[in-house]
């Protein structure tokens, strides 16, 4: 038996959108899911949507009727920007010759002059952390460095003993 007096959503908000993922099309949806799409940011300006079956598929904003699905929204999420290559500066104490495979490390992650012995000038867009874990894995087993990121004050190191490293700590601040 059908309710004459049921409310029928499907004319109000009926489902007429489709979106294209990847080569794979999704829906129909209605422009309420629409809009909790772009909520989520499941649903972006660019993203390649067709009214209606055997609609053409044109970026979201290309259609008035989903332009309100935006509004108030800040626009669709760029990429990251690369990050900024940083200065550098290595103080590495070898118990030997400074082994080849920090060089190729140092190759790897960016440019590099030797200006003093054991100490490097580095440009890379690796953050201080990382470089410093890969130096580290390029070294000697008791081989020691000082990593000093001389664009935000970052401070990293390896093989310095625990009073050291303590001192390290008291001394060295970054920020105001």
């Amino acid at each position: 038996m059908v309710d004459n007096d049921t409310l029928d959503l499907s004319k109000i908000d009926p489902p007429i959108w489709r979106i294209m993922v990847n080569d794979a099309v999704y829906g129909p949806f209605t422009i309420g899911q629409m809009r909790s799409f772009a909520a989520e940011n499941r649903l972006v300006r660019t993203s390649l949507v067709a009214m209606g079956d055997g609609g053409a598929f044109v970026p979201a904003t290309d259609h008035a009727g989903l332009l309100k699905v935006f509004e108030g929204k800040p626009n669709d999420p760029v990429a990251p920007a690369p990050p900024e290559p940083a200065n550098h500066v290595l103080i590495y104490r070898a118990e030997e010759d400074i082994p080849d495979a920090l060089i190729d490390a140092l190759n790897a992650h960016g440019t590099f002059v030797e200006v003093l012995a054991g100490v490097f000038l580095i440009r890379s867009e690796t953050s201080t952390t990382t470089l410093r874990d890969e130096l580290v894995a390029a070294s000697g087993n008791a081989d020691k460095l000082i990593l000093v990121n001389a664009n935000d004050s970052r401070l990293a190191w390896h093989g310095l003993d625990q009073t050291v490293s303590a001192h390290i700590h008291a001394v060295w601040k970054t920020g105001s």
